[in-house]
């Protein structure tokens, strides 16, 4: 763990991968390290001003969700950035990859009662 541990806590805002940044930490979901958490939200609220601007991909959007979906009970205010992030996704839904596409649906059904618009997603 504590490989994982500093490898974690060694990732920047500042780089470019906010997308790969945040499937790495929802799928590893390590919940005991206080500062996977802070570099979540941090990611997440990133992700969400560049969704804004238009500058996630579609993958990144797809993670960015997921992220949220995965830490929904240990960081529930990351639920904030659901709109933006979906209403992204939604404009770029054709552009997801598999693992995007997979990553997407996963979190619409992981948030299915506490954001059931999420279902217009869906195909």
């Amino acid at each position: 763990v504590s490989a994982k541990a500093s490898e974690v806590s060694m990732l920047r805002v500042e780089d470019k991968q906010v997308g790969q940044e945040l499937r790495y930490l929802s799928l590893a979901k390590q919940e005991a390290l206080p500062v996977v958490r802070e570099d979540v939200r941090a990611l997440v609220e990133r992700a969400s001003e560049e969704a804004q601007c238009g500058a996630l991909q579609a993958e990144d959007l797809s993670s960015t969700l997921r992220a949220i979906a995965t830490f929904k009970n240990e960081l529930p205010a990351l639920k904030t950035h659901l709109g933006v992030i979906s209403d992204t996704l939604l404009g770029r839904a054709l552009d997801l990859q598999a693992s995007g596409t997979s990553d997407a649906l996963w979190a619409v059904a992981e948030l299915r009662d506490e954001a059931p618009m999420l279902q217009a997603l869906l195909p």
